[in-house]
C-alpha cells in the first residue's frame, strides 16, 4: 500500500502508481524517489494533484486501493526516453491516469479552477527560501542568475533526451504544412514576419564559419 510505505531510493528510475481497484497505472519518472513520492501523497490527500483522473481515482477508491511499483532503473539522461516507451506500453495517457501523452510535457493540459484554488490555498503562508529570494531580484535587475535551460550547450549526440525531443517533433511535424501545424491566419502572419525580420539583412560571417544576421536598420518597418 501507498500510506506508510519506505521509500529510500535515490537512483533515477521510472515508477508507476497502480490503482489495485481496477489495474491502471500512472508512470512518471524521478531522479530521487524518495522525495518524489511524499510529493504526490501530499498532493493527492489534500486534493490538488495535477492528474485529474489519478485524483479521481484516488477519491473513489481511497489510498490503500494504490501501490508502488518501480518499473527500471536507468541512467538520468535516459529517464524521459524509458519514461515513454512505459507510458506507451501501458497506454498510461488513453487508458491510465497519465494527463498527457508525452512523458515530461503538459502542452495541451489545462487544469480545473477547483485545482487551481486548491493549489492556490495550499501554497498559501509559505515563505520563499532567502536563495529564491536573492536570484529573483537579482532577475529583475538583468543580472545573470546563474540559471540555465537543461539543454544549453548540449547536442543530439552527447544527449539522449535531447535527440528523442528532436525526433518526435520531427515525425510529427513530417509532411505537414504550415496552414495544417498554425492554421491559416497563423501561418500567414508567422511567413510576413519573417519576411519582415529577413528583409535586406546579410549574414555576417565569424572566423570560426557561424554567422549571425547583421543588425536591423532604421528605416526597416518594425516587427508586426
Amino acid at each position: 500500500m501507498v500510506r506508510g510505505c519506505s521509500v529510500s531510493n535515490k537512483m533515477p528510475c521510472v515508477y508507476a502508481l497502480f490503482c489495485k481497484a481496477t489495474g491502471l497505472p500512472y508512470i512518471g519518472s524521478t531522479v530521487d524517489l524518495s522525495t518524489r513520492l511524499p510529493t504526490h501523497l501530499k498532493r493527492l490527500r489534500e486534493g490538488w494533484h495535477h492528474s485529474r483522473k489519478l485524483q479521481r481515482a484516488w477519491n473513489k477508491y481511497g489510498e490503500y486501493s494504490f501501490c508502488l511499483s518501480v518499473l527500471e532503473f536507468c541512467p538520468e539522461g535516459q529517464l524521459q526516453e524509458r519514461e515513454q516507451f512505459h507510458m506507451d506500453a501501458w497506454e498510461a495517457y488513453r487508458c491510465g491516469y497519465n494527463c498527457t501523452p508525452i512523458a515530461g510535457s503538459t502542452r495541451g493540459y489545462v487544469q480545473s479552477e477547483e485545482t487551481r484554488a486548491k493549489k492556490s490555498l495550499a501554497m498559501k503562508g509559505r515563505k520563499q527560501s532567502p536563495l529564491h529570494v536573492q536570484r529573483r531580484s537579482q532577475s529583475m535587475m538583468g543580472k545573470n542568475t546563474g540559471n540555465v535551460a537543461w539543454c544549453r550547450g548540449k547536442t543530439k549526440e552527447t544527449d539522449s533526451r535531447l535527440a528523442a525531443a528532436g525526433l518526435k517533433v520531427s515525425l510529427k511535424l513530417k509532411g505537414r504544412t504550415a496552414e495544417e501545424i498554425f492554421g491559416a491566419e497563423r501561418a500567414k502572419w508567422k511567413r510576413e514576419n519573417q519576411r519582415l525580420v529577413l528583409t535586406g539583412r546579410k549574414r555576417v560571417y565569424a572566423p570560426d564559419g557561424s554567422w549571425k544576421l547583421e543588425p536591423r536598420k532604421e528605416s526597416q518597418p518594425p516587427l508586426i
